[in-house]
């Protein structure tokens, strides 16, 4: 096993998301933005995704920051909604953990796309919806797209008024149950965590679209 050794006034940041879940920067803004900032050990945490690993981790050798292999699992327990992240060294093992994400965000994007349907149903229009949602080439990608393009467009005046709506359209949480979701992220070499622990009196969230 080898041993990362770093610079006792080096930065280190264990929860960081891009574009490719609910993040503003690309990968490659963000990396080298690290190494600019005496970071030298990170972790790309986006939402219910591996995929994007090597592309993270090779940037971070290119621009010296070591990239932690990582994820945080959309997940529920007791019925409310209980993150986890996910870590390994350089990779994790095995495909439970990417086909557990995978399932995830396939089950997120169907609803949103039924939750976008039904507002058309209603007469809601999003004519600005390519700009609105520029960074991701104006597709719907995660939920909270939907409530963004109804506060962007003025039929809200909020992101939480906006998955109010969401909801009375068939907007669902879709989260695996936290023991499956420790079970893969195990059987994949991954160690995990709480990703909030004390938010809203607790890992709980009724508000956050996934």
């Amino acid at each position: 096993m080898s041993i990362l050794t770093i610079s006792p006034t080096a930065s280190v940041d264990l929860q960081l998301h891009t574009i490719y879940s609910d993040g503003a920067w690309t990968p490659s803004e963000l990396i080298p933005w690290l190494a600019t900032h005496t970071f030298r050990v990170a972790a790309v945490t986006d939402h219910d995704t591996v995929a994007h690993l090597n592309e993270v981790q090779a940037l971070g050798k290119q621009h010296g920051v070591h990239l932690l292999a990582a994820t945080e699992l959309t997940t529920s327990w007791e019925g409310l909604r209980a993150d986890v992240l996910c870590y390994a060294g350089q990779a994790f093992t095995g495909d439970a953990l990417a086909t557990l994400a995978d399932r995830t965000t396939r089950l997120q994007l169907e609803n949103t796309h039924e939750v976008h349907r039904a507002l058309l149903a209603q007469g809601y229009e999003f004519p600005r919806q390519a700009d609105v949602l520029a960074h991701q080439s104006g597709a719907l990608r995660r939920p909270i797209d939907n409530a963004t393009l109804l506060c962007e467009h003025g039929y809200v005046d909020s992101i939480r008024a906006g998955v109010g709506l969401m909801r009375e359209v068939g907007y669902a949480s879709i989260a695996a149950p936290i023991e499956e979701a420790i079970a893969a992220a195990h059987a994949s070499g991954a160690l995990t965590l709480v990703a909030h622990p004390g938010r809203n009196g607790g890992e709980i969230s009724q508000f956050d679209p996934d």
